[in-house]
């Protein structure tokens, strides 16, 4: 005689969901075409180009120049007058960063940018210094651009 178990059903397991309920619409987004820009995005005024070694090319119409290994140099040159953009050319070292600091402390510019090399990782620290100034002041507009070889 063979004796097998009795036949026990599985427990049966239930999901509970809950019921859905409608959330009401807050607002609703309407995209509209923009016009077509009627403005010239050059900015007139004065603007400003520091480096620390010289730079190739001839630059725009109210662009000036100033090439300098003394921070003090391009410091003064910066505060000299108002200008629309400030732009300082790094060289890849820590001393731009510093100069980058003194430069959102003193300059007179509506406009800071720096420009860094292509995936340089010596230009960490301008990069990082113009996403914290722009967090904390968003008053002012500071850009960081990295230039291409070649």
């Amino acid at each position: 005689m063979v004796l097998t178990p009795p036949k026990v059903a599985a427990p049966r397991v239930m999901a509970i969901v809950a019921p859905r309920t409608a959330v009401p619409v807050v607002g609703t987004t309407t995209w509209m075409p923009l016009p077509p820009a009627t403005e010239s995005t050059r900015h007139e005024g004065a603007h400003l180009l520091l480096s620390r070694e010289a730079v190739a090319g001839v630059l725009p119409k109210g662009w000036r120049l100033s090439v300098a290994k003394e921070e003090a140099q391009l410091l003064a040159e910066a505060s000299s007058q108002r200008w629309t953009t400030v732009v300082l050319w790094g060289s890849n070292t820590e001393e731009d960063v510093e100069l980058g600091l003194r430069l959102m402390q003193t300059a007179q510019a509506e406009r800071l940018v720096f420009v860094t090399g292509a995936q340089n990782e010596g230009d960490a620290g301008l990069w990082g210094l113009a996403r914290t100034f722009r967090l904390e002041r968003p008053d002012l507009r500071v850009r960081c651009i990295e230039s291409v070889a070649g």
